[in-house]
């Protein structure tokens, strides 16, 4: 299969393309490789992020549910006992 690049030339400050350099050089890649494989990494943990903002909303909407539903059985329960309550003082 044939990839597509495109040559793109922009510039960095020095501290970063060293740091660059240093991880490409600890890892056997090349400078393009290290920055190509770091910047999918980032889409990657964006979308990461996203799922995990998703999946975290989702469960405070269930949470909420549950929430709902038990302060429904709190107020059953209550009239429950006001009602035991009224027979036990009619006898």
């Amino acid at each position: 299969m044939i990839k597509k690049y495109t040559q793109v030339n922009f510039r960095l400050p020095l501290d970063l393309k060293e740091e660059i350099e240093q991880s490409a050089s600890l890892t056997g890649n090349s400078i393009t490789a290290e920055i190509v494989e770091r910047l999918r990494n980032s889409f990657e943990y964006d979308n990461l992020m996203l799922d995990n903002i998703e999946l975290q909303s989702e469960l405070i909407n269930l949470e909420s549910e549950k929430l709902d539903l038990l302060l429904e059985y709190q107020d059953k329960l209550c009239k429950i006992q006001d009602q035991i309550l009224e027979e036990l003082k009619k006898k």
